[in-house]
Protein backbone atom coordinates (compact mmCIF):
# COMPACT_ATOMS: atom_id res chain seq x y z
CA UNK A 1 0.00 0.00 0.00
CA UNK A 2 1.31 3.39 -1.05
CA UNK A 3 4.46 1.81 -2.49
CA UNK A 4 5.51 5.07 -4.15
CA UNK A 5 5.94 6.65 -0.73
CA UNK A 6 8.15 3.84 0.56
CA UNK A 7 11.66 5.32 0.59
CA UNK A 8 14.02 3.89 3.24
CA UNK A 9 17.74 4.63 3.18
CA UNK A 10 18.51 0.93 2.92
CA UNK A 11 16.21 -0.78 0.45
CA UNK A 12 17.65 -4.27 0.62
CA UNK A 13 20.10 -6.54 2.41
CA UNK A 14 22.56 -8.52 0.34
CA UNK A 15 22.89 -11.92 2.00
CA UNK A 16 24.33 -15.17 0.62
CA UNK A 17 24.25 -13.80 -2.94
CA UNK A 18 20.58 -12.88 -2.67
CA UNK A 19 18.78 -9.57 -2.26
CA UNK A 20 16.27 -9.47 0.57
CA UNK A 21 13.83 -6.98 2.06
CA UNK A 22 14.72 -6.25 5.71
CA UNK A 23 11.13 -5.07 6.22
CA UNK A 24 9.33 -8.35 5.43
CA UNK A 25 9.62 -11.64 7.31
CA UNK A 26 9.39 -14.98 5.54
CA UNK A 27 8.60 -18.39 7.01
CA UNK A 28 12.28 -19.24 7.47
CA UNK A 29 12.56 -16.26 9.88
CA UNK A 30 14.94 -14.62 7.42
CA UNK A 31 14.24 -11.41 5.56
CA UNK A 32 12.00 -11.91 2.56
CA UNK A 33 13.91 -13.15 -0.49
CA UNK A 34 12.99 -10.79 -3.31
CA UNK A 35 15.55 -11.54 -6.01
CA UNK A 36 18.82 -13.29 -6.75
CA UNK A 37 20.04 -10.34 -8.78
CA UNK A 38 19.79 -6.62 -8.11
CA UNK A 39 18.62 -5.78 -11.63
CA UNK A 40 15.20 -7.35 -10.98
CA UNK A 41 14.90 -6.49 -7.29
CA UNK A 42 12.80 -3.33 -7.61
CA UNK A 43 10.32 -4.76 -10.12
CA UNK A 44 9.78 -7.84 -7.95
CA UNK A 45 9.50 -5.72 -4.80
CA UNK A 46 6.85 -3.56 -6.46
CA UNK A 47 4.90 -6.62 -7.61
CA UNK A 48 5.03 -8.08 -4.09
CA UNK A 49 3.75 -4.80 -2.66
CA UNK A 50 0.94 -4.80 -5.20
CA UNK A 51 -0.08 -8.31 -4.16
CA UNK A 52 -0.12 -7.29 -0.49
CA UNK A 53 -2.16 -4.20 -1.31
CA UNK A 54 -4.75 -6.23 -3.20
CA UNK A 55 -5.26 -8.55 -0.24
CA UNK A 56 -5.53 -5.69 2.26
CA UNK A 57 -7.94 -3.63 0.16
CA UNK A 58 -10.23 -6.63 -0.33
CA UNK A 59 -10.11 -8.03 3.22
CA UNK A 60 -12.97 -7.59 5.64
CA UNK A 61 -10.81 -8.28 8.71
CA UNK A 62 -7.08 -8.16 9.42
CA UNK A 63 -5.39 -9.67 12.48
CA UNK A 64 -2.18 -7.96 13.59
CA UNK A 65 -0.01 -9.57 16.25
CA UNK A 66 2.53 -7.30 17.95
CA UNK A 67 5.76 -8.89 19.13
CA UNK A 68 8.22 -6.43 20.66
CA UNK A 69 9.24 -2.79 20.99
CA UNK A 70 12.98 -3.19 20.41
CA UNK A 71 13.89 -2.04 16.90
CA UNK A 72 16.83 -1.62 14.53
CA UNK A 73 17.10 0.73 11.58
CA UNK A 74 19.56 2.85 9.68
CA UNK A 75 20.73 5.82 11.72
CA UNK A 76 18.38 8.73 11.07
CA UNK A 77 15.82 6.45 9.43
CA UNK A 78 13.74 5.21 12.36
CA UNK A 79 10.50 5.52 10.35
CA UNK A 80 11.68 2.35 8.60
CA UNK A 81 12.60 -0.25 11.24
CA UNK A 82 13.91 -3.62 10.10
CA UNK A 83 11.88 -6.66 11.06
CA UNK A 84 15.00 -8.11 12.74
CA UNK A 85 18.40 -6.91 13.90
CA UNK A 86 21.22 -6.80 11.33
CA UNK A 87 23.18 -10.03 11.55
CA UNK A 88 26.36 -11.69 10.40
CA UNK A 89 26.55 -12.37 6.68
CA UNK A 90 24.81 -9.19 5.54
CA UNK A 91 27.03 -6.96 3.45
CA UNK A 92 27.61 -3.50 4.88
CA UNK A 93 26.38 -3.94 8.46
CA UNK A 94 28.13 -1.50 10.79
CA UNK A 95 27.69 0.34 14.08
CA UNK A 96 28.26 3.51 12.07
CA UNK A 97 25.25 2.71 9.85
CA UNK A 98 22.68 0.92 12.02
CA UNK A 99 21.10 1.86 15.34
CA UNK A 100 19.07 0.17 18.08
CA UNK A 101 16.14 1.84 19.86
CA UNK A 102 13.22 0.85 22.06
CA UNK A 103 9.79 2.31 21.37
CA UNK A 104 7.88 4.13 24.11
CA UNK A 105 4.17 3.68 24.74
CA UNK A 106 3.42 6.93 22.92
CA UNK A 107 5.53 5.85 19.95
CA UNK A 108 3.72 2.52 19.75
CA UNK A 109 0.38 4.32 19.82
CA UNK A 110 1.57 6.57 17.02
CA UNK A 111 2.58 3.53 14.96
CA UNK A 112 -0.83 1.94 15.58
CA UNK A 113 -2.53 5.12 14.46
CA UNK A 114 -0.49 5.16 11.26
CA UNK A 115 -1.41 1.53 10.56
CA UNK A 116 -5.06 2.34 11.17
CA UNK A 117 -5.02 5.43 8.97
CA UNK A 118 -3.23 3.61 6.14
CA UNK A 119 -5.66 0.71 6.11
CA UNK A 120 -8.69 2.98 6.31
CA UNK A 121 -7.51 5.14 3.42
CA UNK A 122 -7.64 2.12 1.15
CA UNK A 123 -10.35 0.00 2.79
CA UNK A 124 -12.75 2.08 4.86
CA UNK A 125 -14.81 -0.92 5.99
CA UNK A 126 -11.96 -3.11 7.22
CA UNK A 127 -12.04 -4.34 10.82
CA UNK A 128 -8.79 -4.73 12.76
CA UNK A 129 -8.02 -7.24 15.51
CA UNK A 130 -4.84 -6.71 17.52
CA UNK A 131 -3.14 -9.28 19.72
CA UNK A 132 0.13 -9.48 21.63
CA UNK A 133 2.47 -12.40 21.01
CA UNK A 134 3.09 -14.37 24.22
CA UNK A 135 6.51 -15.53 22.93
CA UNK A 136 9.15 -13.95 25.22
CA UNK A 137 12.61 -12.70 24.25
CA UNK A 138 15.66 -14.93 24.07
CA UNK A 139 17.94 -11.89 24.23
CA UNK A 140 17.98 -8.12 24.33
CA UNK A 141 20.13 -5.22 23.19
CA UNK A 142 19.24 -3.22 26.30
CA UNK A 143 22.28 -2.19 28.32
CA UNK A 144 20.20 -1.74 31.46
CA UNK A 145 17.92 -4.77 31.72
CA UNK A 146 18.23 -8.52 31.32
CA UNK A 147 16.34 -10.23 28.51
CA UNK A 148 13.74 -11.41 31.06
CA UNK A 149 13.03 -7.89 32.30
CA UNK A 150 13.26 -6.41 28.79
CA UNK A 151 10.75 -8.94 27.49
CA UNK A 152 8.17 -8.12 30.14
CA UNK A 153 8.83 -4.39 29.74
CA UNK A 154 8.27 -4.64 26.00
CA UNK A 155 5.09 -6.72 26.29
CA UNK A 156 3.66 -4.38 28.92
CA UNK A 157 4.22 -1.37 26.66
CA UNK A 158 2.58 -3.13 23.74
CA UNK A 159 -0.39 -4.14 25.86
CA UNK A 160 -0.90 -0.71 27.42
CA UNK A 161 -0.57 1.17 24.15
CA UNK A 162 -2.85 -1.20 22.25
CA UNK A 163 -5.65 -1.11 24.80
CA UNK A 164 -5.41 2.67 25.06
CA UNK A 165 -5.47 2.97 21.27
CA UNK A 166 -8.54 0.82 20.66
CA UNK A 167 -10.58 2.18 23.57
CA UNK A 168 -12.50 4.77 21.53
CA UNK A 169 -12.69 2.83 18.25
CA UNK A 170 -15.67 0.70 17.26
CA UNK A 171 -13.90 -1.06 14.37
CA UNK A 172 -10.75 -2.17 16.24
CA UNK A 173 -10.71 -5.11 18.65
CA UNK A 174 -8.38 -7.03 20.94
CA UNK A 175 -7.78 -10.78 21.14
CA UNK A 176 -6.50 -11.80 24.62
CA UNK A 177 -4.23 -14.68 23.55
CA UNK A 178 -1.30 -13.16 25.47
CA UNK A 179 -3.33 -13.10 28.67
CA UNK A 180 -4.60 -16.64 28.23
CA UNK A 181 -1.13 -18.13 27.74
CA UNK A 182 0.39 -16.26 30.65
CA UNK A 183 -2.50 -17.12 32.96
CA UNK A 184 -0.86 -20.52 33.43
CA UNK A 185 2.64 -20.43 31.89
CA UNK A 186 3.73 -23.77 33.36
CA UNK A 187 0.98 -25.52 31.40
CA UNK A 188 0.71 -23.30 28.36
CA UNK A 189 4.34 -23.20 27.19
CA UNK A 190 6.46 -26.00 25.81
CA UNK A 191 9.61 -27.02 27.68
CA UNK A 192 11.54 -24.27 25.90
CA UNK A 193 9.47 -21.69 27.81
CA UNK A 194 8.76 -19.74 24.63
CA UNK A 195 6.39 -21.58 22.30
CA UNK A 196 2.92 -22.95 22.92
CA UNK A 197 1.91 -26.57 22.19
CA UNK A 198 -0.74 -27.30 19.59
CA UNK A 199 -3.42 -28.00 22.21
CA UNK A 200 -2.98 -24.47 23.57
CA UNK A 201 -3.10 -22.97 20.08
CA UNK A 202 -6.32 -24.92 19.48
CA UNK A 203 -7.80 -23.55 22.71
CA UNK A 204 -6.87 -20.00 21.70
CA UNK A 205 -8.63 -20.50 18.37
CA UNK A 206 -11.76 -21.67 20.19
CA UNK A 207 -11.63 -18.50 22.31
CA UNK A 208 -11.22 -16.45 19.13
CA UNK A 209 -14.21 -18.20 17.57
CA UNK A 210 -16.33 -17.53 20.65
CA UNK A 211 -15.43 -13.83 20.76
CA UNK A 212 -15.45 -12.91 17.07
CA UNK A 213 -17.76 -15.32 15.22
CA UNK A 214 -21.47 -15.96 15.40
Amino acid sequence: MEYDGFDPKQRYWEYNNTFRSPYIKEESNLCKLISKDLSSFYDKEKKLSSNYSKVLTESEVIIITLGQTECWSNIGDTDYPFFQSPHKGIKGISKEVHTYYDLTIDEVKQELQEIYDLLKRHNKDIKIIFSISPVPFVGTFSKKYSYFVSSNFSKSKLLSSTLEFIEDKEDVFYMPSYEYVNLNPNENFKNDGRHVPQKVADKIMKIFEKIFTV
